[in-house]
């Protein structure tokens, strides 16, 4: 029996401790960060935090790897 990742979309074979959705941690760490970017693109999420407008982590890197 197999599954296919829902990120990458690879078949891997099914686990008994796991939920079979993703072939990885990174692959599912990958999709929520991809989710998160998508939602604050779409402005149903800020993209900075507390008083001081701090820059949180996941546009930090979506501006580094979108330069």
């Amino acid at each position: 029996m197999s599954f296919t990742c829902l990120h990458c979309g690879t078949v891997a074979e099914l686990k008994k401790s796991t939920k079979n959705m993703y072939c990885s941690n990174k692959c599912q760490q990958e999709h929520k960060y991809s989710l998160t970017v998508a939602s604050w693109l779409a402005g149903d999420i800020q993209g900075h935090t507390g008083k001081a407008a701090q820059i949180k982590n996941f546009v930090r890197r979506w501006m580094f790897e979108n330069r």
